[in-house]
């Protein structure tokens, strides 16, 4: 074998996979397709990063039938790269869907093979590796905050001092969001999610795990690195075949697949691989939601400073007069003004929209989307992928009410004007991907077993959002550095 272990991407899962695995002092390659490049001028660009999507995924999908590209990470470090760097754990009973779904869904298509206590410690092994900051005074309902967390984060914006009497008044019980930022060296940017950290405050497998000098011995990065296929000989993985003109392979005695909810499926379709169950690429989730803007007389402080602060879970499980379970707030920052003037309705003057740059605030809920066979990754009769995918109605239902809330809160805060929708005609923006290779007892209706190995392969495991049942009412990237390290240390100690 030319390796004990190859890994197919490097962000959240496949990143702390890789590394804590070469830690172990395993001989391991990391494949990742995208390369490094983008100097921290243009990482800070909006036209740059936004509108050409430069450092995301360069591929084209029929999305809906449209010719698409996503909004999907394409970097060393993967979504860890580009994500808003929340790392916030999930609810318990996250784990046992059929409490909240049994109405809407079968068991065979909600049922987690492990609990929350089966994650925990490396919950915690994430939050450390990953240096998570929180606000020591805060209560955090629904939720267990994390361990250890550095009480460092900036002081509350004047625009989010406001909020947070504003959240109060409401009922609900704001707290700072537990956020991969080093603030004893952040920049105070207001540009964040979808940017790259110009001097990596904010964390990613590739700047806390990866790059020297933290890159253990025996890991071995190639860049620029695309996977055509895997080859198999009964029951195991022999080689990784990269789709470059020598189309070269790579044999290794495991295999670890963490190309992301999109690029795994189409990896395995591609290779012809065994899956009883038939849901190879099926169940694609990524968070439906609610979002809502404020527009203030006065500025808010969103076009200068960081001000992606606080957030609540008191709507997570419902309320007393909307009894369904629901997910996450959070304060999120506007890209900038070419982003406002791409999705209004009308054309207006950049000055109109560096204006309402400058005045506006947005808040957004996350509503845990349900997992549905028809929303899926699929190989044209070309090769290329297909993506289909509409929310459930429900999902909808449930984030309409939602919006109502962030629409008062806002207007306590002191918003002389509000305007939000639901995520239902939202296609390219697919941050929280997780879905369509989903993990489960019966290889009847998985395709990975409890150990996130694939069914009827020895040597092949899966380490991104791709193993997740159910999407969560918090965001995944938590979970999946967890389950990563879970997955690591069976690795470690089976094979």
């Amino acid at each position: 074998m030319d390796y004990d272990i190859i890994v197919i991407g490097s962000g959240a899962g496949g990143g702390m996979a890789a590394w804590s695995l070469a830690n172990a002092g395993r001989k391991v390659l990391l494949l990742e397709r995208g390369q490094t490049g983008i100097s921290p001028q243009q990482g800070q660009d909006e036209d740059f990063m936004l509108r050409r999507m430069n450092g995301y995924d360069p591929e084209s999908y029929r999305v809906n039938g449209r010719a698409r590209r996503m909004f999907s990470a394409g970097l060393p470090g993967g979504g860890s790269s580009l994500y808003g760097a929340v790392l916030m754990r999930p609810a318990a009973a996250d784990f046992e869907p059929g409490l909240f779904y049994r109405n809407y869904l079968p068991p065979e298509l909600h049922q987690w093979p492990i609990d929350y206590q089966s994650l925990l410690p490396y919950y915690r092994q994430a939050e450390q590796l990953m240096q998570i900051t929180i606000r020591s005074t805060d209560e955090f309902t629904v939720v267990d905050p994390p361990q250890d967390a550095l009480n460092q984060v900036f002081p509350l914006s004047p625009i989010n001092q406001r909020l947070e009497r504003a959240i109060t008044e409401h009922g609900f019980h704001p707290f700072h969001l537990p956020m991969a930022i080093d603030f004893s060296v952040c920049r105070n940017c207001p540009t964040c999610p979808g940017y790259l950290c110009p001097n990596h405050a904010r964390s990613s497998t590739w700047n806390r795990l990866l790059s020297p000098p933290n890159r253990p011995a025996t890991l071995e990065i190639r860049e620029a690195a695309k996977v055509n296929r895997l080859h198999s000989s009964g029951t195991q993985i022999s080689a990784v075949e990269l789709d470059d003109a020598e189309h070269t392979i790579i044999s290794a005695g495991i295999i670890v697949v963490a190309a992301g909810a999109i690029q795994s499926p189409a990896i395995l379709l591609r290779s012809g691989l065994r899956d009883d169950s038939g849901q190879t690429g099926r169940n694609f989730m990524y968070h439906a939601g609610a979002l809502v803007s404020g527009l203030f007389l006065e500025d808010t402080g969103t076009a200068d400073i960081f001000t992606k602060q606080l957030g609540f879970n008191d709507l997570y499980f419902g309320s007393a007069d909307f009894p369904h379970k629901m997910g996450y707030a959070q304060e999120i920052p506007i890209p900038g003004p070419l982003s406002i003037r791409d999705h209004l309705p009308l054309p207006i003057p950049e000055s109109l929209a560096r204006w309402i740059y400058r005045k506006s605030l947005t808040l957004a809920g996350v509503i845990e989307d349900l997992p549905l066979g028809s929303n899926r990754v699929s190989l044209g009769a070309d090769g290329k992928i297909s993506i289909g995918h509409h929310f459930h109605p429900y999902d909808i239902f449930r984030a309409g009410y939602f919006k109502k809330h962030l629409a008062g809160i806002l207007r306590k805060t002191g918003a002389r004007i509000t305007v939000g929708g639901t995520s239902e005609k939202e296609e390219r923006h697919t941050a929280h991907q997780v879905g369509t290779l989903r993990f489960g007892l019966n290889p009847a209706h998985s395709v990975l077993n409890a150990d996130c190995r694939m069914h009827f392969y020895e040597n092949l495991y899966v380490a991104d959002g791709s193993f997740m049942p159910t999407s969560l009412g918090a965001p995944p990237a938590l979970t999946i550095m967890a389950n990563a390290l879970r997955v690591a240390e069976i690795i470690q100690k089976e094979h």
